[in-house]
C-alpha cells in the first residue's frame, strides 16, 4: 500500500498494520471523515485506518472468509458494503446512537444487561419478563434432564462400573479460564461427585463464535483429542457448556458493536449451528 499527499507527484508506503505482500482490491474513504479509509486485502479480510492511511488495523469480525474483493460505503459514512469472494456481501454499520464507523466506542456507557432496562427497544435480563430469577419450570426441567445422566460405556450404552459421564467445555480463551478454575474447584470437591464424572476443557484462545460456527479448527481438534483417548469416546459426552462471544478480545481500537438486533440474531444462529454439529456425533442418544 502507497499513499501521496500532494496530488500524486511523490507516494510513500503505507502499509503499518498490514503484510507487505498484501494485494488490495478495493479502497473506499469515509465521505463525512477523509482520515477513514477502508481497503480490501484479497489474503486477509478487510482493513480500517484512522489517520488518512498512515496505519491500518484488521476489521474482520463476524467474515468466515477472508478474500475480500471489493468495498462500498454509504453517502454518510455509516455502512460499509464489503465483497467477499465465495461467501457474498457483508456489511458493517452502527446502531442509532452509536458513534460513526472509525470512531471510538466506550462500552462503559451501556447498563449491565442484569439491571433489565430496554435495550433499544428490546427486553434485558437473564429470563423472560426482565428477570434475573431462575423460572421454577425452567429448573425443574433442568432436573429432569440430570436425573436421566448416568455412566456410559465408549458405545453410548449405560455401564455403571467402567462408564463415564464426560461434560465437554468449548469456547476461547475466558472459558478455558473459567473452566480451569471450575476443574480445580471440583478436584477439591471430589469426595461429593459421582466418580465416573469427568470435566473435559476443550476451549481454546482466540476461537470466538465465527470461528466455532466454522465447524472445524483448534477447539473442534482439542474436543475430538479429548474424546478419542483409550477408554473414551463422543458418545460418552453428556453435559456441553459452550461459551464465547461474537468478536474478538479486548477491543482496544473501540471498534462500535455491529448493528443490533442483526449482529445478535446472526450469533445465535451461529450458536445453534455449533450446538447442532456437537448434538449430531454426540450428544444424539438426548435428542432420541
Amino acid at each position: 500500500m502507497y499513499r501521496s499527499t500532494d496530488g500524486g507527484l511523490t507516494w510513500q508506503q503505507s502499509s503499518a498494520g498490514m503484510d507487505l505482500e498484501s494485494v488490495i482490491a478495493s479502497i473506499v474513504v469515509d465521505p463525512s471523515n477523509s482520515q477513514v479509509v477502508y481497503a480490501a486485502n484479497r489474503l486477509s479480510g478487510v482493513y480500517l485506518s484512522t489517520d488518512g492511511g498512515a496505519t491500518w488495523r484488521a476489521l474482520n469480525d463476524g467474515l468466515v472468509h477472508r478474500t475480500a474483493n471489493v468495498l462500498a460505503i454509504s453517502a454518510d459514512g455509516t455502512v460499509l458494503y464489503a465483497g467477499i469472494e465465495g461467501d457474498g456481501v457483508y456489511r458493517l454499520s452502527t446502531p442509532a446512537g452509536a458513534p460513526p464507523l472509525g470512531e471510538s466506542f466506550d462500552p462503559s456507557t451501556l447498563q449491565l444487561f442484569t439491571a433489565a432496562v430496554p435495550y433499544l427497544g428490546f427486553e434485558t435480563g437473564l429470563y423472560p419478563g426482565a428477570s434475573n430469577e431462575m423460572p421454577q419450570a425452567h429448573r425443574r426441567a433442568g432436573e429432569q434432564v440430570a436425573a436421566t445422566i448416568r455412566p456410559l460405556n465408549t458405545t453410548g450404552e449405560p455401564d455403571d462400573q467402567q462408564g463415564r459421564i464426560l461434560a465437554l467445555a468449548m469456547g476461547h480463551s475466558n472459558t478455558y479460564l473459567y473452566f480451569e478454575a471450575l476443574q480445580a474447584h471440583l478436584s477439591d470437591q471430589a469426595a461429593a461427585l459421582n466418580p465416573r464424572f469427568e470435566l473435559l476443557n476443550a476451549a481454546v484462545g482466540g476461537q470466538q463464535l465465527p470461528q466455532l460456527a466454522a465447524l472445524q479448527g483448534p477447539v473442534w481438534d482439542s474436543a475430538q483429542q479429548f474424546t478419542s483417548q483409550p477408554g473414551y469416546s463422543p458418545l460418552q459426552v453428556q453435559v456441553l457448556f459452550l461459551h464465547t462471544t461474537y468478536h474478538g478480545c479486548c477491543n482496544d481500537e473501540g471498534v462500535p458493536p455491529e448493528e443490533f438486533p442483526a449482529a445478535m440474531q446472526a450469533m445465535k444462529y451461529w450458536q445453534h449451528l455449533s450446538q447442532d454439529n456437537v448434538a449430531q456425533p454426540w450428544l444424539f442418544r438426548l435428542a432420541g
